[in-house]
């Protein structure tokens, strides 16, 4: 006899996971004893709910779903409901989840362990989160106590930061507790545990007495609150860009300014010219970070009679020369003992040989610098602040880019040019199913104060041939209104309650963010191409035209290009795309923004060049103010590419 247990609830798509909605399923299954396949698939039907089974049977037209086994139902509404993950994305949005304020660390930990369940972290998955843990805890203090211990697991960071939570709670509720006595004048003693500081005269005694807490706020640095409830708690230090606290109070700001004070100190000293010390502070002096000949901006300068290639770097406070350059071109100049104090921005102390004062030379600008010698090799020299005091270098010429670039709209000039292109070879085609039926809306009402702009875009959409008006229609859509970030508006038309619903879907599939960003490897100069309105540059066929008509206050109009808002046009116009684009290395498309990579600048713009005349053949038009040329730096699908790498853009 079966047994009785439990109740398989329907399946609600805003709520329930297709996956543990199958391990919900196949339990209710053992409990109930039901093995034969094909009853579960029974089972499984009649309570899934009624949207569901009536959307199974559209996935599986023309077969019926009965006929299809359970795995292959269950990815079915896996497939629709739960796309491809994106990895790298998802990995993204852990690594931005920080600790909210009033969020304790147990709930925090879980939602990061919620997060991490796609990303694919493996065997890795502890240290991940161990290491996300550490990054986005709320509290500086607690994040020192973790960082503290060595061979650090997820286990021991947690147990750590949970102690360390509920001790800064009852530290908290003991401070509130000692203030309350100290008001009352009940307990003197408390008031000396918790360094409750108290004024010396008895008019400030009787005040302070009055007061939640007379110790300066950790935050803000002022008097006569609790931290806890600082306005300033959520702004970020200006200083050391760390939140919960302002500059004025930033501990390490303090601590760099009482080093000021001592010998040794790291901010940049310079005494008259007669000595030669400097002291350099880890701020203003970026030297490992200059030496590292990663290519910058490089400027000759005769030193000493001898021409030098140099490294410009405004964030050095003095200018080196490493000990190779050093021995092979400067070795006439007669070093003597430096007491320079030199330190990276990273904190590391470099080793000076020694300095000099010699004669340097610009073109017809001419100075006595000081020029020191450090105890490193294979690097560049370094071109730093104190020589660029006296010396204007010419920077539109250090600045000036291969002129073949920029000179893109003289060589393309139809890629350019006003209006709409028209996508050569490629018409869209809308299919809608068997059981579709018209769907015909009113025009809905448009704000008094957009009704102007949404006339003269509808006029000038039909002057450059994407829409035509038309008498009756058995589909019209109403239209929703766009407005962009130049406060100009865009329409279009609400399909989803139309003929999104009855789509025959594309099933090209999309390119993978993975493997667009893994063609990127070893690129070095990037251009990003932005379509002049994209999908609008493809026709539609005319049988199509009347499925995607637009009820407006003007009447009737029924698009000739293909509009925004119908679900199978990001794969029609991937499809598209990737066609104008095929056999090309070097170059990734995700519908509308291109991106050329090359390792080199003749590299780079031989693929731009080549790309360009595609576009062109095929009738497509840029939008020249989006579109960025030979960077070395650009930001693609959200994420900020360089030679070093991606990282998620800001």
């Amino acid at each position: 006899m079966a047994a009785r247990h439990g109740k398989l609830c329907e399946f609600n798509a805003g709520v329930d996971n297709v996956e543990d909605y199958k391990e919900r399923f196949l339990l209710y299954c053992t409990a109930k004893e039901i093995t034969d396949d094909d009853k579960k698939i029974a089972v499984l039907l009649t309570s899934m709910g009624t949207t569901t089974y009536t959307l199974l049977k559209n996935l599986v037209r023309p077969a019926a779903p009965q006929g299809k086994s359970l795995d292959t139902l269950f990815k079915l509404l896996q497939d629709h409901y739960e796309p491809r993950i994106i990895v790298i994305a998802e990995r993204f949005r852990l690594y931005k989840r920080m600790q909210r304020e009033g969020e304790n660390i147990a709930v925090y930990v879980s939602e990061l362990r919620r997060l991490a369940k796609h990303c694919d972290f493996g065997e890795q998955l502890n240290t991940a989160l161990r290491d996300q843990l550490v990054c986005g805890l709320l509290h500086e203090n607690i994040q020192q106590k973790i960082l503290a211990e060595a061979e650090l697991t997820l286990e021991k960071a947690l147990r750590i930061a949970q102690a360390a939570e509920t001790a800064r709670a009852e530290t908290q509720h003991l401070r509130g507790e000692s203030t309350r006595h100290a008001a009352s004048g009940h307990s003197r003693t408390l008031e000396t545990a918790f360094a409750v500081k108290r004024a010396t005269t008895s008019s400030r005694s009787q005040s302070g007495s009055l007061r939640a807490l007379d110790k300066a706020c950790y935050r803000c640095n002022d008097h006569g609150h609790d931290p806890t409830k600082c306005r300033f708690k959520n702004y970020t230090c200006l200083f050391c860009k760390t939140k919960g606290h302002i500059a004025k109070a930033c501990r390490k700001k303090q601590r760099d300014n009482a080093k000021d004070s001592t010998e040794g100190n790291w901010r940049t000293k310079r005494k008259p010219k007669t000595q030669s010390t400097y002291q350099v502070d880890a701020e203003d002096v970026s030297l490992i970070c200059s030496l590292s000949g990663r290519g910058g901006v490089k400027v000759t300068i005769e030193v000493a009679g001898r021409n030098v290639e140099m490294e410009v770097d405004t964030g050095a406070s003095v200018s080196v020369v490493p000990t190779q350059i050093y021995s092979e071109v400067l070795s006439h100049v007669q070093l003597k003992k430096s007491t320079a104090q030199l330190q990276s921005y990273s904190g590391e102390r470099l080793k000076v040989k020694g300095e000099a004062v010699v004669p340097i030379k610009y073109g017809i600008q001419q100075s006595m610098e000081r020029l020191i010698v450090v105890d490193v090799s294979d690097k560049p020299a370094v071109l730093g602040r104190d020589w660029l005091s006296n010396l204007k270098l010419d920077w539109a010429s250090l600045f000036k880019v291969d002129s073949g670039v920029f000179d893109v709209p003289e060589k393309f000039p139809q890629l350019f040019a006003e209006g709409v292109g028209t996508l050569q070879g490629y018409q869209a085609k809308i299919t809608l199913s068997a059981d579709a039926k018209p769907q015909f809306h009113r025009p809905r009402p448009v704000p008094y104060a957009l009704q102007q702009k949404v006339e003269e875009e509808l006029n000038r959409l039909q002057e450059e041939g994407i829409i035509q008006p038309v008498e009756n229609s058995e589909w019209a859509a109403p239209i929703v209104i766009v407005r962009k970030a130049d406060n100009s508006i865009r329409i279009c038309g609400d399909y989803k309650v139309t003929i999104n619903p009855y789509l025959e879907m594309d099933n090209y599939p999309m390119p993978n963010a993975q493997d667009l960003f893994a063609s990127l490897a070893g690129g070095r100069f990037f251009t990003r191409l932005d379509m002049k309105q994209a999908y609008m540059q493809m026709r539609v066929d005319a049988s199509s035209q009347r499925y995607l008509t637009i009820n407006t206050a003007k009447g009737l109009f029924a698009y000739t290009r293909m509009p925004f808002g119908i679900s199978t046009a990001p794969g029609i116009w991937q499809r598209a795309m990737d066609n104008v684009l095929t056999g090309m290395p070097g170059v990734s498309c995700y519908l509308d923004d291109i991106l050329i990579v090359g390792q080199s600048e003749e590299q780079h713009d031989e693929r731009l060049h080549q790309v360009l005349e595609r576009l062109s053949q095929a009738g497509l038009r840029l939008k020249r103010e989006k579109c960025e040329f030979k960077k070395t730096r650009v930001e693609y699908l959200g994420y900020v590419v360089d030679e070093h790498g991606l990282r998620p853009a800001e």
